[in-house]
């Protein structure tokens, strides 16, 4: 099977940038936080290597308190369906598994929209759901080079970087990335996520959302005994406030309210 990947590449940003017009920049800011940290991961091999090491210690903690008669039952069902190994007995995330690095993947996007859609749920402003198209199909962008990234395999814990083909200064010290991956896909950019200094752009770009998401959501206040309290409820910029609540104007309208 052959898939093409600039039309799977303008499909992917068309979605997500669908989504970032609903969700506005704000939510969006929040996936690209967690996308910008697996970028990283990527520049960093060690630093992957030590996060898969203390999630199979955590791993094995929990494994040891489930019940002997469940384990085999999730054992294979992680083994089938997750790429994790179950040696020793125990599953285990192989840090050179493609598979596996796809699976987190999923879990921190859907996690990251879980996080943006129980924030607060105001619609965002015209000029809110414009940033938030754009930085959704950047997201879109991010996601599917990521997916590159780990079926290529290339920066992933326990490769030996290809010195020998670097041919500029600064650039990433993985060597060239293949024309083509597992998928069969055809027509990919010579350029990738991991090329020159994009991935310390989208890593800085990841730093400055996270404090910007940060400080337009969360705000510290002075309370009337002179105290400081921390409210992180603030409305971010480009949303929509919700319309002041009427008041009832008679007792039925009282009545209606609070039985509704």
């Amino acid at each position: 099977m052959v898939i093409n990947w600039a039309l799977v590449t303008c499909l992917v940003i068309g979605f997500f940038a669908w989504s970032g017009l609903a969700r506005g920049w704000w939510k969006e800011a929040i996936t690209t936080v967690f996308l910008a940290i697996l970028v990283f991961l990527l520049q960093q091999p060690d630093w992957a290597l030590g996060l898969i090491d203390g999630l199979n210690s955590l791993i094995s903690t929990i494994w040891g308190i489930i019940p002997a008669s469940l384990q085999t039952l999730i054992s294979d069902t992680l083994e089938t369906f997750l790429g994790i190994s179950a040696a020793s007995s125990t599953p285990q995330i192989s840090a050179t598994d493609p598979g596996a690095w796809v699976i987190i993947l999923i879990v921190v996007v859907a996690a990251s929209t879980l996080i943006g859609r129980y924030s607060f749920n105001n619609k965002p402003t015209a000029l809110g759901a414009f940033f938030g198209a754009l930085m959704g199909g950047l997201n879109g962008f991010l996601v599917l080079n990521l997916v590159r990234e780990y079926l290529d395999g290339r920066a992933l814990p326990g490769q030996t970087p290809q010195t020998d083909e670097i041919t500029m200064v600064g650039a990433s010290a993985f060597g060239s990335a293949s024309s083509t991956i597992t998928l069969q896909a055809t027509n990919l950019p010579s350029v990738t996520l991991l090329d020159s200094a994009i991935p310390w752009l989208v890593i800085g770009g990841g730093v400055l959302l996270a404090i910007a998401a940060f400080t337009t959501r969360v705000v510290i206040e002075k309370n009337k005994e002179g105290g400081t309290r921390i409210n992180s409820k603030k409305l971010p910029p480009f949303y929509s406030a919700p319309p002041p609540a009427k008041k009832p104007k008679n007792v039925e309208e009282v009545i209606d309210k609070l039985f509704k």
